[in-house]
This record gives C-alpha cells, sequence and structure tokens, in this order.
C-alpha cells in the first residue's frame, strides 16, 4: 500500500544527530546504520511503544481466532463425515448391500483423494510458475526456508513444533507447540516485527542510508511469506505427527485414546494448513499500522 514517506516520518535536525552523522569520515556505512538507528529508537515515545505492544497482542488473538474458526470447520467436518459413513453402513447392512456399499464408498474416497491431488498439483504449477517469475523468486525462497525451518525438515523432526523437547523429553507433545497456538505465536510474532520496523523507520534522520528505505518497502513483503512458510510448515509437521510419528500430547487436561490425540494433531494441521492462504491480510495491516 502505497503511502507519503514524507508524511508520516518524524525528521531530525542535522545539527541534534550524533557527532558521528555529522563528519564526513565516519569509518564505514555500518556505523552511520547504527546511529541512524539509535536516533530512530530514542524517538519513539513510551505511549508509542504501548500502543505497538498492545497493538500485536489484539494482532495475534485475532490470528489464533481466525485458526480456531479454522479448526472447528475440520473438526465439524471429520465429525459429519464420520457419522454419515456409519449411518450409511449401517443402512447397507440392514438392507444386504453391505458389499456393495463399501464398494461405492471406496470408488468415492479414491475420487476424493484423486480430486486432492489434483488441486496439490495446481498449487504446485503455481508455486513453480512464482519459483521461475524473478520477480518473485525472493518471497519464494523466504517461505520455502522457513517451511523447512519450522517444519524440521522432510522427516518433521525438530523445527517449531518440537520446541518443547527443550523442556525435557517428558514435555515432548505440548498442546501449546503442537497446535495452533504456536502458528499464532510465528505470526503474532512476525506482525510485531513489521510495525516495529515501520514504527522505528517513520523516526530516522530525514537524511538517511537508503537501506532503511529498502527495508521499509519489502518488509511486509518478506515476512508475509516467511509466515506462510512458517504455517505450512507447522501444518506438515503436525500431519506427519498425527499419521505416521502418532504420539500422546502429555498435557491435554481430558484422558482419550491414541486415535483422539491423532484426530487434534491431524485437526490442527488442517486449521493451519488453510490459514496458509490469508496471511495478506494480516500484513496489510502491519502496513497501516501507525502507532
Amino acid at each position: 500500500m502505497p503511502r507519503a514517506i514524507a508524511s508520516t516520518r518524524t525528521t531530525t535536525p542535522t545539527s541534534n544527530l550524533p557527532t558521528l552523522l555529522a563528519r564526513d569520515d565516519y569509518r564505514g556505512r555500518s556505523e552511520r546504520l547504527i546511529a541512524e538507528m539509535r536516533v530512530a529508537l530514542k524517538g519513539i515515545s513510551h505511549a508509542q511503544i504501548l500502543d505497538w505492544a498492545a497493538d500485536a497482542t489484539r494482532m495475534t488473538g485475532r490470528v489464533f481466532v481466525r485458526r480456531g474458526v479454522g479448526f472447528g470447520k475440520a473438526v465439524a467436518n471429520a465429525g459429519r463425515g464420520t457419522i454419515g459413513e456409519a449411518r450409511g453402513a449401517l443402512a447397507a447392512g440392514h438392507d444386504g448391500y453391505l458389499m456393495e456399499h463399501c464398494k461405492k464408498r471406496g470408488a468415492a474416497f479414491l475420487g476424493a483423494v484423486k480430486d486432492a491431488s489434483k488441486r496439490m498439483r495446481t498449487k504446485a504449477t503455481t508455486f513453480a510458475a512464482m519459483v521461475r517469475n524473478p520477480g518473485q523468486l525472493p518471497e519464494a525462497v523466504v517461505t520455502v526456508v522457513a517451511a523447512l525451518v519450522s517444519s524440521g525438515g522432510i522427516d518433521a523432526n525438530g523445527g517449531i513444533p518440537d520446541l518443547d523437547l527443550q523442556f525435557g523429553i517428558g514435555a515432548h507433545r505440548s498442546i501449546f507447540t503442537h497446535s495452533i497456538i504456536a502458528g499464532s505465536a510465528v505470526e503474532g510474532s512476525l506482525y510485531s516485527i513489521a510495525t516495529l520496523v515501520g514504527l522505528t523507520y517513520r523516526h530516522l534522520p530525514a537524511t538517511h542510508d537508503p537501506l532503511w528505505d529498502l527495508i521499509d518497502r519489502n518488509r511486509d513483503r518478506f515476512l508475509s511469506a516467511a509466515a506462510a512458510g512458517a504455517s505450512a510448515g507447522i501444518a506438515y509437521h503436525l500431519l506427519i505427527d498425527g499419521t505416521f510419528q502418532p504420539g500422546t500430547y502429555h498435557d491435554l487436561p481430558v484422558h482419550l485414546p491414541l486415535e483422539g490425540h491423532q484426530a487434534i494433531l491431524v485437526a490442527n494441521a488442517s486449521a493451519e494448513g488453510i490459514d496458509v492462504r490469508v496471511k495478506q491480510d494480516t500484513f496489510v495491516k502491519a502496513r497501516d499500522y501507525r502507532g
């Protein structure tokens, strides 16, 4: 979203800048960047910091609720499907054509798998086109790297969900890291970084290194890509844990069989995966934030 930088940035007279900036012989660009950053940070008021923190907290809550809606839909769809299949099988058994019913449902299942595979191929083709486009290649790289880091790799060992291992093996499979809570925390953190960068940028000296302009122009672009990649990686990790690496949560408040734990993992994976496509909504708000 374009905006008039001059009208939103606080300028600082040259006479008030550190001596380092007033000299023509400063020893390197890094020193200038550090000095300009200090000027910008000093220009941010306590009230603005509090407003920024409150805004970041609100956004984290919003993205969690958004995922919660997706989680609810996944659970509802699974429940309706299970109940419907059970009723159909009972009716078919009662009427004496259970085998025919099973064949039909098996064919329908294969059709659903093929349809899902087709959608995945379409998305893969779209991603491949983005990679081939030099203008979108940087975002593609950020998305892939974020997905690999957050998932723990192809084997889904490590990554963001397995951060609970930092507290010992007994803490593994925590609901706080193996659920949409982790994805919400990551996206909220990236949003807070984007808004803090924007707030700092508006307090830079009027004459500053062009690197700051480059960072401000691209902050939402790359942080949005990182958020999408992180969600995809977390979703993948949870899906693997719920299917090929089954295990139980250690901190659920209720006792469930293993299948119940797997269902919760897969539902969280579904909700996190659905959320991948809506990251732009979050970072449009980051661009609009003024502090």
